[in-house]
């Protein structure tokens, strides 16, 4: 057991660990708010290419150009109804610009209609960056939890570089994160 008396360098570190895992709940409320919130954004694109990735099962995607590049894996109904040149409107999240959906228009109506898969993952991701809180835990707990120990300074990192990626998008270096 390391005790604070002897280790007078973890009490800091601690410290900066509990600090640090504040902007990874907040990516995480931003992602969940993401997901949840119905104000959306709308871009209307053209289908530019589509293609089946074949591995352990098949996966079909779609390219499209619009206010954004977008390369997206799509159900295999959609996949099949939909050609190169159709327009399509996505509806993206309001921070993050991920497909919430994406509706195949051919003269007006909507032929097809299909849910972004990203947002499952952007879910999981929600909560993979509430991992950093543990940290509130006692301090004998996360030293016993070497996983832990790996994942809480990693989640960290990468929420801080989002949070970078995020300001850049701000000042309109970047078109999305």
């Amino acid at each position: 057991m390391i005790s604070e008396r002897q280790y007078p360098v973890m009490n800091w570190v601690t410290l900066g660990l509990r600090i640090l895992s504040i902007p990874s709940a907040l990516i995480a409320l931003l992602i969940f708010s993401d997901c949840i919130v119905t104000n959306h954004e709308i871009d209307r694109a053209i289908v530019k290419e589509k293609h089946v990735s074949i591995g352990s099962s098949k996966d079909y995607f779609v390219a499209a150009e619009g206010k954004y590049s977008y390369s997206e894996g799509v159900s295999r109904d959609f996949y099949d109804k939909l050609n190169i040149g159709d327009d399509v409107v996505i509806r993206l999240t309001p921070f993050f610009k991920e497909w919430k959906s994406i509706e195949l228009v051919r003269g007006g109506v909507i032929i097809a209609k299909t849910t972004g898969t990203d947002m499952y993952y952007m879910g999981i991701m929600g909560i993979a960056f509430l991992i950093p809180l543990l940290y509130f835990q006692s301090e004998e707990y996360i030293r016993s939890q070497i996983v832990l120990m790996i994942l809480i300074p990693l989640f960290e990192v990468i929420s801080l570089l989002v949070i970078f990626k995020f300001i850049l998008v701000c000042v309109r270096i970047f078109d999305r994160v």
